[in-house]
């Protein structure tokens, strides 16, 4: 691998020619040209809703733009690359160190929990009560995040004869869990020898943060899936690093538990088991087996399991044609260019006039809930052919939907208000976001016990104001689309040192965090909780990006 050299970083000249090469190598000039094309395409269809994509002009520009972020990556990486002069710090493993983490991250939430007591019960939370409650619980939702949530709920609340205390029961408990996950990630990063910045500057990042904080404390199942998704992150570097904490037990039950809570992670982690078993990877076929496993056993839960011994209706399969539906309502609502009338009747035996015409680009819900099920069921492989055939017909609309759809995933900076003017009347503010759902629904009732301010701030900041979204550089700070785009870099680099035969543990949690993040780009909306991941999982690209000597493999393990 080239590097530069100690003389190259006392002189300027030689400096800037060093920078130059490495804007000039292909791992650059892709990062540089696909962050070009995401600002340009991005900030073009969220100011004006539609691009001219035959324009020579939208791909010169991105051209142009290209070698400013090209030097920009160059730069980044030679920040990452350059020689440490100082050695790895050396820390002592005090037992106490966890319950320490622990202790400090949980109670530094506790202000949060009572200014939104008893807890944030939100996000599909009242869907699932109202089912446990009549007894039609089916798959739509993971049946067993409901099982538990509605079980604690309902159990406490017989107690104490209010739902408050159910609920803040299931608050407590899951806050404990995450809590107790982010512990754990903090004292291996201590064994893995990480600055003293990475660890102190995770542990007040997951205390502090607001977004960790107000996740962390809410119902919705993505809480959890992204938990799983970082302690399975820290026990597969564990694996690659040292073949004495290869607990391969935990890594297959982690994975089971997470397709338990997302039905995706089935095919995320099939994809994964393919590519880590043709990958130049320690304990690749080990890995292998342990995701593999998981997607196949979590492909079997569902007709075995739940359909089967335990007789649960199948649920609705709609959200699955968000993207497609989509993309058909866009050239149904195109005047200058629209369907045929064959084309237009055959897409509303699928999905009433009424939801075709309530398109909005930035959220497929008015859409697909006007889709019938039965016929989605019965005439899937029509649907598809249909989605095909529009789409050879009209290109230019297909890609303002997919752009329009999922910019807020991937412009860095961009305010995620899906649901702000198209939301349920009184869930969110037409002139505010849908950052998080700060709401207490059915069967509870908010009552706050914090501190006045401290409610109104968090309100503000959840779905009430756009100045925090809005302001230039601090708006990064709650996009996932800067966090997508920080992974992007540090998988990149580690991909480059992987084939230049200088192999981290990286590599895979890279895959990992990313892989989750690409089926989001399909669902109905770019909601933060669907790419909660990433911002659990930012301590490990941190420490990776600060000093990749953490990551670094033992000598002779390649290839094991």
């Amino acid at each position: 691998m080239t590097r530069t050299s100690v003389d190259d970083t006392r002189h300027p000249w030689r400096l800037m020619a060093a920078w130059a090469n490495r804007a000039r190598s292909p791992f650059a000039l892709v990062l540089g040209f696909g962050a070009a094309a995401a600002s340009v395409i991005g900030v073009g269809i969220t100011a004006h809703g539609s691009l001219r994509w035959t324009s020579i002009w939208l791909y010169l520009l991105i051209v142009a733009v290209t070698p400013a972020f090209a030097v920009l990556f160059a730069l980044l990486r030679w920040l990452v690359e350059r020689p440490r002069r100082r050695p790895q710090p050396v820390w002592r493993n005090r037992p106490r160190s966890f319950f320490f983490d622990w202790v400090v991250i949980w109670a530094a939430w506790v202000p949060v929990w009572l200014s939104g007591w008893p807890g944030f019960w939100c996000y599909d939370a009242r869907i699932a009560y109202q089912s446990a409650r009549e007894g039609v619980i089916d798959t739509a939702l993971p049946p067993l995040h409901t099982f538990l949530a509605t079980g604690v709920e309902a159990q406490v609340a017989a107690w104490t004869g209010h739902h408050n205390y159910g609920i803040a029961a299931w608050t407590l408990l899951q806050s404990l869990v995450v809590a107790g996950v982010f512990a754990f990630t903090l004292r291996r990063l201590r064994a893995w020898r990480a600055p003293r910045v990475v660890r102190w500057g995770s542990l007040a990042y997951f205390a502090l943060f607001p977004t960790i904080a107000l996740f962390s404390l809410n119902w919705a199942r993505n809480t959890l899936y992204s938990a799983l998704v970082l302690a399975l992150a820290v026990c597969v570097v564990d694996a690659v690093k040292d073949p004495r904490r290869r607990r391969w037990w935990l890594i297959g039950l982690l994975a089971l538990a997470a397709v338990t809570m997302r039905r995706d992670a089935i095919y995320v982690f099939a994809v994964i088991a393919v590519v880590v078993a043709l990958a130049r990877q320690p304990a690749r076929k080990a890995l292998a087996i342990c995701f593999g496993g998981a997607a196949i056993v979590g492909a079997l839960i569902d007709p075995v399991v739940y359909r089967g011994l335990l007789d649960l209706a199948p649920g609705s399969q709609r959200v699955a044609y968000s993207l497609p539906l989509q993309q058909l309502a866009r050239v149904y609502n195109d005047t200058a260019d629209p369907m045929t009338p064959d084309q237009r009747r055959l897409l509303e035996w699928y999905v009433s006039t009424e939801a075709l015409e309530a398109y909005r680009p930035q959220l497929a819900d008015p859409v697909f809930v006007g889709a019938s099920d039965r016929r989605l069921e019965s005439g899937s492989k029509g649907l598809i052919r249909l989605w095909a055939r529009v789409g050879l017909e009209h290109p230019r609309a297909y890609a303002d939907a997919l752009a329009a759809a999922t910019v807020q995933g991937w412009l860095p900076g961009a305010v995620i208000d899906a649901y702000s003017t198209a939301g349920p009347a009184g869930l969110y503010p037409t002139t505010g976001t849908s950052y998080f759902c700060y709401a207490t629904e059915r069967p509870g009732t908010a009552t706050p016990k914090g501190p006045a301010f401290l409610h109104r701030a968090y309100a503000a900041f959840s779905h009430e104001s756009r100045v925090p979204f809005e302001t230039p550089i601090v708006a990064w700070l709650w996009s996932p689309g800067t966090y997508l785009w920080v992974f992007v870099f540090a998988f990149g680099l580690s991909w480059a040192w992987n084939r230049r035969g200088r192999q981290t543990a990286f590599w895979p949690v890279g895959m990992l965090v990313l892989a989750t993040c690409v089926p989001i780009f399909a669902g109905p909306a770019m909601l933060v909780r669907y790419f909660l991941a990433l911002f659990y999982c930012l301590p490990l690209v941190a420490a990776f990006l600060i000093d990749p000597r953490v990551y670094a493999l033992p000598t002779g393990a390649a290839g094991r």
